[in-house]
């Protein structure tokens, strides 16, 4: 299987980039290509000076737009466009890697890519990453978990709408939760990604789990500076627990929770499909589209109330 290698950049994450890149330069190289993928507008050159020789080949494309500012448009929009580039690609899967990643040690990627081709995808699971429970908060401040949702950064099919088209229409929610329903009944769970969102001040390489090849959530330089050799903690014996969060981004954590919209209650988006791009996504939404109406049309309230939504929107005449 033909594989890609993911790597975003916005401006917003340029120095956690240059230091998940360096780490992936020491621990290289690796049989396969590399894109990098920055925001239009963003420089692309320190990364991929870093990478160009870890990797078979290292390909550079950019958005046709800019991109939205701010959580969660930002990041929808960026994924929506890798998915974009995917689709017309050679690539059989690719890992959408995040600046916040970082390899643990040689030999990550390879085992990454084995877990997928020889244990997910005979199992007949197209996405694989780790899985996390959806937290939000409602208007009175009180939270909830809402089903479970696969973290951004992970493994996906090249073609994503076919499998999970709410990953890349527009939404007031982060795309990974936006398309939950979708992905995680056909996502393989691994434990060789570490996720501790919003994390920092490691001080030992005893705080990664056994058998960790990625970790994925510190938003400082400490876990950086612990893999690249430049802190000795052989001496430490502290516990081997993940930290908690990191003062600097605990704040934003908690905002972006209260932030978050309501299950089901979606603003006006915007992010609309560009005219260049409405036949493909067609292609890769309607099949899905339909056979999922089938199946809810078969109760006929929710038949009734799906017919009235395309007549208030002026997509179908009113039923006689």
């Amino acid at each position: 299987m033909k594989f890609l290698f993911v790597f975003p950049l916005s401006k917003s994450d340029t120095d956690a980039a240059v230091r998940s890149a360096t780490l992936v330069k020491k621990f290289g190289p690796y049989p396969c290509d590399c894109l990098v993928y920055p925001e239009k507008g963003v420089s692309a050159a320190s990364i991929v000076e870093l990478l160009q020789s870890s990797f078979q080949k290292v390909l550079v494309d950019t958005p046709f737009d800019i991109s939205p500012t701010g959580w969660p448009q930002g990041p929808n929009h960026m994924f929506k466009r890798v998915a974009k580039y995917m689709v017309d690609s050679p690539y059989d899967y690719f890992y959408f890697w995040e600046p916040d990643c970082l390899p643990v040690k040689a030999g990550w990627l390879q085992n990454l890519r084995d877990e997928y081709e020889k244990v997910a995808i005979p199992d007949g699971k197209v996405f694989m990453g780790v899985l996390h429970s959806t937290r939000m908060r409602r208007p009175d401040g009180s939270e909830f978990t809402e089903g479970m949702h696969m973290t951004g950064t992970g493994f996906y099919p090249r073609v994503v709408p076919r499998y999970a088209p709410s990953a890349v229409l527009p939404s007031t929610f982060a795309w990974d939760v936006a398309a939950q329903m979708e992905i995680v009944p056909n996502a393989h769970p691994t434990t060789q990604i570490q996720h501790d969102w919003s994390t920092g001040k490691y001080v030992s390489l005893k705080q990664l789990k056994p058998g960790v090849v990625v970790h994925h959530g510190c938003k400082d330089d400490t876990m950086y500076r612990l893999l690249a050799g430049e802190v000795d903690s052989t001496n430490f014996d502290g516990p081997g627990e993940p930290v908690g969060n990191h003062p600097e981004v605990l704040k934003k954590k908690l905002t972006e929770v209260a932030d978050a919209p309501d299950p089901g209650v979606f603003d006006d988006v915007n992010d609309p499909a560009q005219p260049e791009e409405i036949p493909s996504m067609m292609d890769a939404v309607l099949p899905h589209a339909v056979s999922l109406l089938q199946a809810i049309c078969r109760d006929p309230a929710a038949k009734k109330k799906i017919q009235k939504s395309l007549v208030e929107a002026g997509l179908i005449k009113r039923v006689q």
